[in-house]
């Protein structure tokens, strides 16, 4: 098989991480990493959710999958449910989901859902064109991909609730065709903030395999990731160990240097690439980045606040 063509950032992940390369540093207070799944219950103050009779749900007994995605959309009049729980065993290609919400900071917004056993549409993908602030509407890029192969690239809106965990999408593609869609993304985490209010590195990545593509990406806390050569004159631009329940980028690994290389785990699978490109700014804290062996296709940008 001929491999792919390496080709130049999208420019959706360009606009997506544009506004936080340029921004004024952030704060330099540590943000509190978001717990697992069992530590966010456990915060909870059982005194003040239940009363003094009534014993409190051990968190302990909580399904370890609680995360979810649910999304509604219409195409074009064609309407299809998704209710995807997150977990490690998602493939990215296979059933998935991914969402923002369900992270300790986010950056640009991105919902992703696949469900290839649909007999209409089944992958639906959004990111903003911007780092969100809060709730409210941002641009964003819409992907739709049917079960016959086909697929939709749409540009429009994403409309954000308060708390960050849910929204509507609305966007046209080039043929007039509207897609709306409705989004929660249920988690007993936390709710994410905004990554302007601390010290962050983001990274986003769009993966192609044949005619299917995924739009996934990473926040970390500056103080879980490396980033930048350090005194000893390493070759890594950025590393960062996530949450491997979160189903999107869970770690991920780019050197620079004379033979760049690439690694990062999404969901289930692992991905490793040699034949890399770099382009890093001139702190060699933010760059792109494209990769390509015979099965796939990898564009991508990072930044380190």
């Amino acid at each position: 098989m001929t491999p792919h063509p390496i080709r130049p950032v999208p420019m959706l992940l360009t606009l997506a991480l544009a506004v936080a390369a340029c921004s004024d540093p952030a704060p330099t207070a540590t943000p509190e990493v978001a717990p697992s799944t069992t530590e966010a219950a456990a915060d909870v103050d059982a005194d003040a959710a239940a009363p003094a009779d009534v014993a409190a749900p051990d968190p302990a007994d909580a399904p370890d999958a609680a995360d979810a995605v649910r999304l509604s959309v219409d195409v074009g009049g064609s309407v299809v449910e998704f209710d995807i729980a997150a977990s490690p065993e998602l493939e990215p290609f296979g059933r998935f989901a991914t969402c923002s919400g369900w992270r300790a900071l986010v950056g640009a917004y991105s919902v992703v859902v696949a469900e290839p056993d649909h007999d209409d549409v089944v992958s639906v993908g959004a990111i903003t064109n911007e780092a969100v602030t809060g709730s409210g509407t941002y641009d964003a890029d819409v992907r739709v991909e049917r079960a016959d192969g086909s697929s939709l690239s749409a540009m429009g809106t994403m409309r954000l609730d308060d708390g960050l965990r849910a929204g509507e999408i609305v966007a046209f593609g080039p043929d007039g065709t509207r897609v709306t869609a409705t989004f929660e993304c249920p988690s007993p985490r936390p709710a994410p903030e905004a990554v302007e209010s601390a010290p962050a590195v983001e990274v986003v990545v769009l993966v192609r395999q044949d005619d299917a593509e995924r739009i996934l990406g990473l926040v970390a806390a500056a103080d879980l990731a490396e980033c930048g050569p350090d005194e000893a004159g390493s070759s890594t631009a950025v590393r960062i160990d996530g949450d491997d329940r979160l189903g999107a980028v869970t770690t991920f690994e780019l050197t620079a240097g004379e033979a760049p290389t690439l690694q990062f785990r999404a969901g289930a699978t692992s991905f490793e690439f040699e034949a890399v490109e770099v382009t890093l700014g001139d702190d060699g804290r933010s760059g792109t980045f494209s990769a390509s062996d015979a099965d796939m296709a990898v564009d991508g940008a990072f930044r380190c606040g």
